[in-house]
């Protein structure tokens, strides 16, 4: 993302939105427990990633889906299309949505 303060080359991330289907699904992972919130606030501050930037996922579709025919052919058992991985990622952003509201500026 643009706004991202250590941005370098920028590269296409289609895998990472099929990961997280994967262990979300597969796992039985809820990405909105209250450890799970704990958890991502402490990576995103270790990685020094604002928390404001994940609302903006959404905006940044047309950007990694060149990426998915690689991911598609490399993974066994991709069933849907690019869409359906990301669609899935914005709903499980949403459920994050008070790590957002707690780090905007005050």
């Amino acid at each position: 993302m643009p706004d991202y303060p250590h941005k370098g080359h920028p590269s296409a991330r289609a895998r990472d939105f099929y990961d997280i289907h994967s262990a979300v699904t597969r796992l039985g992972i809820d990405l909105a427990s209250k450890d799970n919130l704990e958890l991502a606030r402490h990576m995103f501050a270790a990685k020094q990633v604002p928390l404001s930037l994940l609302p903006r996922i959404r905006e940044h579709r047309e950007f990694h889906r060149p990426d998915w025919p690689s991911v598609r052919d490399s993974a066994n058992d991709v069933a849907e299309e690019f869409d359906f991985y990301f669609d899935f990622v914005l709903d499980q952003v949403e459920r994050l949505k008070s790590l957002w509201i707690e780090d905007a500026p005050r």
